[in-house]
């Protein structure tokens, strides 16, 4: 089932396959080849580079993940769709590169993003013809290649904090996705057209755990779905809640210089609303807020806002923060 590598070639589909599902993924591979189409398979029995496999898949049109459950734990994999998922989001169409195989149908809910669990899945079948054909159609629809979209994405206005260091992994993959979706869910709830409230997302884990880093990572790879910016705030440790809320009154007065906002004089409890009406009129933005203590529900509601445009992220250490807001866990949370 290993390729070789010939630039320039390019190809129809880049088949991505876990290790575990080389024997699996076996009669697919086959039916898309008798159909003539040129595509290349990316299971793991080739010594591939991280280079070379990110050039062959920028030289292809469509990306294919054989989504089973083996899919999601192999870094691999992962950062093939997240190339591919990323092209399309540049594009303005996250699903333009990718279309997903499910061969554990009807169980989906280990296949993210929400855009490709959203999407008809092509179902591989003994002949596999239906697949084939729905992805004749996909590739119809696809006249550029994966590499042919922007090459390179600057990275958001990093407002607040210098912007910290990033990694990436299997397990961050599916962090990143966690995250992703959370924020993506609430366009799903309303019809064209209409603008979405801004999702609200916390972060949570113990002390070292890599919070901050995981939402530096989203705010690199997704930054071209936050043209207004990535705005930073957060605490340096736990505080009592008078204290939280007059330290974060205090980077908001700052965070209102900083941006140039309209410097009207508001009381304090309207000012984050003001700030966040301000840049989800610039754009669709990014509001981090690092490091949250414990808080109650009352105290919450004066760290954050819904506003359209306006995707806020919470990194804690704090386990109640899990009944007020929908999270992404990473280790014990205390």
């Amino acid at each position: 089932m290993s390729e070789q590598y010939q630039s320039p070639q390019t190809y129809d589909i880049f088949l991505s396959v876990a290790n575990a599902d080389q024997q699996r993924a076996q009669p697919v591979i086959n039916a898309l080849r008798v159909h003539g189409l040129d595509i290349f398979v990316d299971d793991g029995t080739a010594a591939l580079s991280d280079n070379l496999a990110a050039n062959t898949l920028n030289n292809s049109r469509l990306m294919v993940p054989y989504y089973s459950r083996h899919f999601l734990d192999h870094e691999r994999c992962q950062a093939a769709l997240m190339q591919a998922f990323l092209a399309g989001h540049r594009a303005g169409n996250p699903q333009k590169h990718v279309a997903a195989i499910n061969p554990d149908n009807p169980a989906s809910e280990h296949i993210t993003p929400v855009e490709v669990a959203d999407a008809r899945y092509v179902v591989p079948t003994p002949s596999f013809i239906g697949g084939v054909q729905a992805l004749i159609k996909k590739l119809e629809q696809t006249d550029t290649l994966i590499g042919g979209e922007v090459p390179t994405l600057p990275l958001p206005s990093w407002i607040g904090r210098e912007v910290p260091s990033t990694t990436q992994s299997a397990t961050r993959y599916t962090q990143l996705w966690g995250i992703h979706n959370v924020l993506e869910d609430a366009k799903y709830s309303y019809s064209a057209g209409q603008d979405a409230p801004g999702g609200i997302v916390a972060v949570l884990g113990p002390s070292g755990a890599g919070k901050t880093d995981l939402v530096a990572t989203y705010g690199h790879l997704f930054g071209a779905q936050y043209p207004g910016g990535v705005y930073w705030t957060g605490f340096e440790d736990e505080t009592c809640h008078a204290d939280v809320y007059n330290q974060y009154i205090d980077q908001l007065r700052r965070m209102r210089e900083t941006i140039d906002a309209p410097h009207e004089s508001v009381p304090d409890n309207r000012l984050l609303g003001r700030i966040a009406t301000y840049l989800s009129a610039q754009g669709p933005s990014l509001w981090v807020i690092d490091n949250v203590p414990g808080v109650d529900a009352q105290m919450l509601d004066q760290l954050v806002v819904a506003e359209a445009r306006l995707h806020t992220i919470l990194t804690s250490r704090v386990t109640k923060l899990r009944s007020m807001l929908p999270y992404v866990a990473i280790g014990a949370v205390e």
